[in-house]
């Protein structure tokens, strides 16, 4: 494994993974993504990127995060996307994905129309 992609033992947010699904806000439905997040980083020392389509050293979006472990909660610096919302929880589920909550990193293509889609506040990923 890459060191990049290693994780804490001691910190289970923390490693690569990548989306398989998004939480529909107005439903609470977890709906599999037309353009789902190949690569979420979270690096133990709070360094973070975002990728859509990972291709060797690429990424679409770096930044810090802080999570707070008494409330659950996560805060990722801002994002210039449209839409963006990177405060929120996260919830570690017994099969070992992770949950973000209140959280959207906004759309991959700029062009698409967010009208036409749900609007999305929350995201499960599962560890690469």
């Amino acid at each position: 494994m890459e060191k990049w992609c290693q994780r804490d033992e001691d910190l289970p947010w923390s490693g690569c993974w990548r989306e398989i699904r998004h939480i529909d806000c107005e439903t609470g439905d977890e709906i599999e993504s037309e353009e789902a997040i190949g690569e979420l980083r979270l690096k133990p020392d709070g360094g973070f990127s975002i990728t859509w389509h990972p291709f060797e050293f690429y990424t679409d979006y770096t930044g810090s995060f802080k999570v707070n472990e008494l409330e659950g909660s996560i805060t990722f610096d801002k994002i210039n996307t449209p839409g963006y919302d990177g405060e929120g929880f996260y919830l570690m589920r017994e099969n070992g994905d992770l949950e973000l909550i209140d959280i959207w990193f906004g759309s991959f293509y700029s062009e698409s129309d967010p009208a036409s889609k749900p609007i999305i506040c929350g995201y499960v990923f599962r560890r690469k």
